[in-house]
């Protein structure tokens, strides 16, 4: 069982929110793997993000409300990128959104993986103030995965932003508490510690390199694996 976190900057970004060569892309990595069961929890950044409003004096829950609705935007887009290769996928949502949307429950989303849906899992968790990382922590619990993926950008975690200092340590592997303790801005905080005590493996890769989801999800991580 993989639960899978793509940023939104794998969707699109700037002028072209919802890129459709990058759709295809993820559509077609999604593709290639065989034989897995996936959860997958859009972020929504490339269309709005709740803290660019605060910034611009939005109420807070509502800019975090409108957040989230911009992820329904991206897991809408990917289905449909999914259904031109025969892939079944459904998408479910922690806000009611019923013309395109079906509720979120554990025990619903395990039923559909059992019948050989995708489930995109939208919305992060309904709640404003929780990042989609933790959303997909959360949904990894819930569904007691193997592996929690975030794909992003980056190739994995280092010690500071690579972009920004070329000299950043690379780490490909590291504890829960390590990453804690070192303030590593690999993911939401609140993420790290929802998982440290599980069992399960978090990969942190790049969603760029062609093949890193299909490696992933074979237990090869591509990237960073943050372990218990």
């Amino acid at each position: 069982m993989i639960v899978l976190k793509l940023s939104g900057e794998a969707f699109g970004g700037g002028a072209e929110p919802l890129q459709e060569s990058k759709i295809d892309y993820l559509a077609e990595e999604i593709s290639q793997v065989r034989d897995c069961r996936f959860i997958i929890v859009p972020g929504g950044g490339n269309i709005l993000r709740g803290a660019d409003l605060k910034s611009r004096g939005f109420n807070p829950v509502e800019a975090d409300y409108l957040g989230m609705l911009s992820t329904i935007y991206n897991a809408v887009s990917l289905k449909n990128a999914l259904k031109k290769r025969n892939i079944k996928s459904v998408v479910m949502s922690q806000l009611q959104v019923d013309k395109i949307t079906s509720p979120y429950t554990p025990d619903e989303a395990l039923k559909k993986l059992s019948e050989g849906f995708i489930v995109i899992v939208s919305c992060g968790t309904g709640n404003p103030f929780v990042t989609t990382d933790t959303a997909a922590a959360l949904r990894a619990l819930e569904v007691n995965a193997d592996i929690l993926i975030k794909a992003t950008k980056v190739a994995g975690v280092y010690s500071d932003d690579p972009e920004k200092k070329p000299d950043a340590v690379f780490y490909p592997r590291i504890t829960y508490r390590e990453a804690i303790e070192k303030d590593l801005k690999v993911c939401d905080q609140t993420a790290l510690s929802m998982l440290k005590e599980s069992g399960i493996d978090f990969f942190i890769m790049n969603i760029f390199e062609k093949g890193n989801i299909k490696r992933a999800c074979e237990g090869r991580c591509p990237g960073t694996v943050i372990v218990r």
